[in-house]
């Protein structure tokens, strides 16, 4: 497969006789300026992911480069509602927050929004373990140990768009950003203080099992930081070391 870019550029990607993905880099003048072996354990992903269905890695893919995967990018995972694509992620105390300062922030893109909007499920909200999220059409909804949304605001998003979503709780106040811009209110309410406990559940994201949804689109720069609430003195979301190279966002 050969990406050309307006520039004059290329990036052209191959397996190799190994079954190695070699993606090259190629300038408008014909000179290789980046070339790189990707790892094809797992869909691309490596071994500490589990993809189901047809999730993989699209190489041509990327929230930062305007879309273009950059030099030295690897894509964005690929999710399909209609193959049923997820991720799942070694068990881990780490998604056991209890009461403390955590943030979950990601980028994602949609194909489509029909019926297949869900972000992350870290624990089970079936079982009333862990924390969850999913958008449904209309809300943004959080879930702590299952039961009712400890957060839900109204969101207008396009399909074909990057938008990086973070989810922030700083002692008992919990905060949504889009794009670095807090949506809604904070919920300081009891429930945002919930003592959030996954147990020995498989987290996954982009399935959602209190609906059986799934993502349909693009996830990138997936990441979860148990007791650090990225904020900014004045209260801004703080996107610290993310890759946001060509976005509009501030480091």
């Amino acid at each position: 497969e050969t990406i050309y870019e307006a520039d004059g550029s290329r990036v052209e990607l191959e397996k190799d006789p190994r079954g190695l993905l070699r993606e090259t880099h190629v300038d408008k003048d014909g000179r290789i300026t980046y070339e790189k072996k990707l790892d094809p354990i797992n869909s691309g992903f490596g071994s500490e992911i589990t993809p189901s269905g047809n999730a993989h890695v699209d190489h041509t893919q990327s929230h930062s480069g305007g879309g273009a995967v950059p030099a030295g990018g690897t894509g964005s995972a690929s999710f399909n509602s209609a193959t049923k694509d997820y991720l799942s992620l070694p068990d881990s105390d780490d998604f056991d927050f209890r009461t403390g300062d955590f943030t979950v922030d990601f980028w994602l893109k949609f194909e489509n929004q029909d019926n297949s909007r869900a972000f992350f499920d870290l624990g089970s909200y079936k079982d009333n373990a862990g924390l969850s999220a999913y958008f449904d059409g209309t809300f943004i909804q959080v879930y702590m140990n299952g039961g009712g949304p400890v957060y839900l605001n109204r969101w207008n998003p396009s399909d074909h768009v990057w938008y990086h979503i973070a989810m922030v709780r700083s002692g008992t106040s919990f905060r949504v950003f889009v794009d670095g811009t807090q949506l809604g209110d904070a919920v300081t309410n009891a429930a945002a203080a919930t003592d959030i406990q996954a147990g020995a559940h498989t987290p996954v994201i982009g399935y959602f099992n209190n609906h059986n949804g799934y993502h349909n689109g693009w996830m990138d720069d997936f990441r979860v930081s148990k007791g650090v609430a990225r904020l900014t003195s004045d209260g801004k979301f703080d996107y610290g070391n993310v890759d946001i190279k060509g976005s509009q966002y501030p480091a």
